[in-house]
């Protein structure tokens, strides 16, 4: 554990000085990743949609199915529109918060983003991965703040090969107690 501790803080002494470790290699953006990995458009990995789904606090018949609004579950109606799991944002209002729901069925309010296909990726995977690129400063609006999925979807981040190294894919990266 020790060996590995140190080679690890090797690796990351490197990359901060630039150079490029063994079964690493330079990005066209200047980043180091390593060699059997890939820069991908977030809407390559997970894209997002607009929740769509207009609830009126008028209209809201309670019930046991989550509304998911841009800062998180703030009521509970009679049906239903999506199935989990979930990964969702704020769409207005409130960014930057992402929120991840298992196994309960999901209504992605309008104020809301959320993702639509996680493209072979864990569900789990995707939470982690949007909460950890700071949705926040991809704010759009001027006095309400908001998020453009265009903006976000161009967005380009470091993910494994899924064709060169099944070991390595996002799946991968999850314990069993995680999953």
């Amino acid at each position: 554990m020790e060996n590995l501790k140190a080679e690890i803080k090797t690796r990351i002494e490197m990359i901060n000085r630039g150079e490029v470790p063994e079964g690493y290699k330079k990005t066209k953006v200047g980043g180091i990743i390593p060699e059997d990995w890939e820069l991908k458009r977030l809407k390559e990995v997970a894209p997002l949609q607009r929740g769509g789904f207009d609830l009126p606090k008028y209209e809201i018949k309670h019930g046991e199915y989550p509304v998911c609004y841009s800062n998180g579950i703030l009521n509970y109606h009679c049906s239903y529109k999506a199935l989990g799991p979930g990964v969702f944002t704020g769409r207005s209002g409130t960014i930057g918060n992402v929120f991840f729901m298992l196994k309960i069925i999901i209504g992605p309010h309008n104020t809301s983003l959320w993702v639509t296909d996680f493209r072979d990726n864990h569900p789990k995977y995707i939470y982690y991965m949007y909460g950890f690129i700071k949705l926040e400063r991809f704010n759009a609006g001027t006095s309400v703040p908001t998020l453009n999925r265009n903006d976000v979807h161009m967005h380009k981040i470091a993910i494994p090969n899924k064709k060169k190294n099944k070991k390595k894919s996002p799946k991968s990266f999850l314990s069993g107690t995680e999953l």
